[in-house]
C-alpha cells in the first residue's frame, strides 16, 4: 500500500488516500478495513479514500510512485475501484459523487466519538506514512 494526499476543493491541505493491492482471490471488506485502521492509527491518519489497484509501480529504488497517483486524485481512477470512508458503522463504501462536497462542508466525520470533522482534520495537513498501513500486499 502507499498513502498520499489529495486535494479536495473547498478545503485547505490534503485528505489521505491509499492505493493498495489485494492478495489473489481476496475481496475488500470496507467495514473490517476501516475498523483495523481506526483502531491502529490516529484519526487524522486514516485515509478518506481507498483505491484498489492491480499493482503499484515502483522506482528503481523500490519506492512507490506517488506522483501520478496524487495527480489523478480521486476523480481520475479509471477502472480501479474507489472507496470512501463513510463512518464507523459503514466503513469504506463505493465512492459517490457528492462525497468531496460532504467532506468540504464537514458533513462527513472520521469514525470516532470526538467532534473533530474531516474538513478540520484535513486542514491539519498531517498524513500517514505508508509504513503505518502495512505492506503493499494486504488483505483486511
Amino acid at each position: 500500500a502507499t498513502v498520499y494526499g489529495v486535494q479536495i476543493p473547498g478545503t485547505d491541505g490534503r485528505a489521505g488516500m491509499a492505493a493498495l493491492t489485494l492478495k489473489d482471490g481476496a475481496d475488500f471488506d470496507g467495514k473490517a478495513y476501516a475498523e483495523a485502521l481506526t483502531g491502529s492509527l490516529p484519526n487524522y491518519a486514516v485515509p478518506l479514500f481507498i483505491r484498489v489497484v492491480e499493482e503499484l509501480e515502483q522506482t528503481s529504488t523500490f519506492k512507490s510512485r506517488k506522483v501520478e497517483l496524487r495527480e489523478q486524485g480521486y476523480s481520475d481512477t479509471g477502472d480501479d475501484p474507489l472507496l470512501v470512508l463513510c463512518g464507523r458503522s459503514k466503513g469504506y463504501v463505493d465512492y459517490y459523487d457528492s462525497y468531496a462536497d460532504d467532506v468540504a462542508a464537514a458533513k462527513k466525520r472520521y469514525p470516532t466519538t470526538s467532534t473533530t470533522s474531516v474538513a478540520t482534520t484535513v486542514r491539519a495537513d498531517a498524513m500517514a506514512s505508508s509504513s503505518a498501513i502495512g505492506s503493499s500486499r494486504v488483505s483486511p
